[in-house]
């Protein structure tokens, strides 16, 4: 028997058919399982958990719709501070740190296509952020630190603010 949130999804016990009834119901229902810590459950935890064999499972789940605006909030806060990051640099001239900046940015980037899933659309292409990195560390080795700002200002931010507007649509 398989219960999210005490409401009893199904009484099967073939892993199969309860995998795809879970995932029916939590799409009807918008609804997304959740860890003890609050943080979404991957598809690999789930089934690592569903193939443990045991008669009962009772998962825990959440809106997506309270997912995504907390998602949203962050992504929000997160933006910001990457524009503020860019402003001091501008202004102390100090381009040493922007290489290890820029890395940062677009790790944070690609863990919050992670999302991508649940909003059911392709947000980030992963090609145009290989380019873009591939772009400012040729210019990095060249010594060039201020044209990988430039890449971090003018491509890599606009490309978290698309995916701020694209979440803001779905919110």
């Amino acid at each position: 028997m398989l219960y999210v949130n005490d409401y009893l999804v199904t009484e099967e016990i073939e892993l199969e058919l309860v995998g795809q009834q879970l995932k029916e119901y939590l799409l009807k229902e918008k609804l997304i399982i959740i860890k003890s810590n609050q943080e979404p459950m991957s598809q690999d935890e789930l089934a690592t958990l569903l193939k443990s064999n045991e008669a009962e499972f009772r998962l825990v789940a959440m809106h997506t719709s309270i997912l995504l605006r907390e998602f949203k909030e962050e992504l929000e806060s997160y933006i910001q501070k990457v524009e503020t990051y860019i402003e001091d640099m501008r202004e102390s001239e100090i381009f040493s740190d922007v290489l290890n900046g820029f890395v940062q940015v677009i790790e944070a980037l690609l863990e919050f296509t992670s999302v991508e899933k649940f909003l059911q659309k392709s947000l980030v292409n992963q090609q145009q952020v290989n380019e873009l990195s591939t772009k400012a560390l040729t210019r990095a080795e060249e010594g060039n630190l201020e044209y990988v700002l430039d890449v971090l200002e003018y491509e890599v931010l606009p490309l978290l603010q698309h995916f701020l507007d694209e979440t803001n649509e779905v919110v």
